[in-house]
């Protein structure tokens, strides 16, 4: 018996090893999810590279599980960011969603979902949100140049709590 700082070896059938996760579920790649905004970002103070937070409205179950829970936290970024200004010109915002905290750690990776947005904006749905008719750039985000929205010379602010739909970028495994 090797004996380490005068305390006899730990047999091998005491040494505890972490149980492995089981998995739950898959998200699969291209699941819709709706999301509110979790503070207000506005054109006139928001700038390229800030964060901003949002959250999931409604619980995911996938397979009868729930895997995500409502008020799931995401985060996302500013890409540009213009304060209105003279001879009428426009604020505008670029905002790319990146992704959702899973429950169990991890990251659950998503964009801005273009095609519900389009169905919004050609009347195809008038169950949507308002904010899901701002015109969204494939991988890019969602820019808020909405024509019904912002006035000549207005900077844009969208309010804490706007909503807008987020769509997954790969399948993604759940543990419990």
């Amino acid at each position: 018996m090797c004996m380490i700082f005068g305390l006899p070896p730990v047999p091998p059938a005491i040494i505890a090893t972490a149980p492995t996760p089981v998995p739950s579920a898959v998200i699969p790649a291209g699941t819709a999810i709706a999301v509110t905004l979790s503070e207000s970002v506005d054109s006139a103070t928001a700038r390229a590279g800030d964060f901003y937070r949002f959250q999931t409205i409604e619980q995911l179950k996938v397979g009868g599980r729930t895997v995500l829970p409502v008020h799931t936290t995401g985060v996302g970024i500013v890409s540009d960011a213009q304060p209105a200004g003279p001879h009428s010109r426009q604020g505008s915002l670029l905002l790319e969603a990146r992704y959702l905290r899973l429950p169990r750690g991890g990251e659950l990776q998503v964009i801005v979902d273009r095609k519900i947005s389009d169905l919004r904006r050609k009347g195809a749905s008038p169950q949507l949100p308002f904010y899901t008719s701002y015109l969204p750039i494939p991988s890019m985000g969602l820019i808020t140049k909405a024509y019904d929205y912002v006035r000549n010379g207005k900077d844009v602010v969208l309010p804490k709590g706007a909503v807008f739909i987020v769509v997954t970028i790969q399948n993604t495994t759940v543990y419990q």
